[in-house]
């Protein structure tokens, strides 16, 4: 689990209402913090009090994108419960799609092909889900 930083410790001095809207370091909100440092018990915590996994922030995305560049399944399962759209791009243009294909990550790619997603969407370089599924069924 990644450390807690001093950004985290100014929410917890929050109410629930301001905690949650609340983006202390930017455009990063409670939820977005706690995948980074990847508590799956303060994820679960701010989704049973209406966090809002569909928000992005400009450098990480939203905090599906966060879940599936650290790995972290249990997190990322967790949000993925939470039926989020699935589409968003990050500030590369990378779909949850094109994230879970770089990251050889297999299940997630199987589980994220029966979701509602959208296979054509481009990337900023033009690249494609599919050259990166090839790619990847190369491998």
């Amino acid at each position: 689990m990644r450390g807690i930083t001093p950004n985290l410790l100014k929410m917890l001095s929050l109410s629930n209402e301001e905690w949650l809207s609340s983006t202390l370091g930017g455009d990063k909100t409670a939820l977005h913090l706690a995948c980074y440092v990847e508590n799956a018990f303060m994820v679960e915590w701010l989704l049973s009090i209406s966090a809002d996994p569909n928000v992005s922030c400009a450098e990480w995305g939203t905090p599906l994108h966060i879940a599936l560049r650290l790995k972290n399944k249990a997190v990322f399962m967790q949000l993925l419960a939470t039926k989020p759209e699935l589409n968003t791009q990050d500030k590369e243009g990378w779909t949850l799609l094109h994230h879970a294909v770089s990251c050889d990550w297999a299940d997630v790619v199987e589980t994220m092909i029966t979701q509602e997603c959208n296979f054509g969407i481009q990337d900023k370089g033009n690249a494609i889900f599919y050259s990166f599924l090839f790619i990847f069924l190369m491998l």
